[in-house]
């Protein structure tokens, strides 16, 4: 299902680049470059993303993301991503957070009211 999901990914229009990780305990990273953010925003409205997303809050205990933009693709890197991912992150609610999740996503929303 995930690699079914990558692929469409890697096919819509507008993707440079789709990379995926995985890491222990059950991890799930993609890291995807798109020619612009409205390529990027009719992906992540779409149905092949859109049928997924609605059950991230039940099935992980954790969920992020980070966005930037970048000039040139050869500067995007997993290193760079999860630097982003540890300093900048969008923190998603969960049904079940783990303590950390909790606890960023509470920081996370403390530093959005405090701007």
């Amino acid at each position: 299902m995930r690699s079914e999901r990558v692929a469409k990914s890697k096919k819509a229009p507008g993707n440079r680049m789709t990379s995926t990780k995985a890491s222990e305990p059950m991890a799930f990273y993609t890291l995807t470059v798109w020619n612009d953010h409205a390529a990027m925003l009719a992906y992540r409205n779409s149905a092949a993303h859109g049928k997924a997303m609605p059950k991230l809050k039940h099935w992980c205990d954790e969920a992020s993301y980070a966005h930037w933009e970048a000039d040139d693709l050869a500067t995007v890197n997993w290193e760079d991503a999860k630097r982003r991912l540890r300093d900048d992150p969008v923190v998603t609610p969960v049904k079940h957070p783990s303590r950390a999740h909790a606890e960023l996503l509470a920081a996370s929303k403390a530093k959005r009211s405090a701007t």
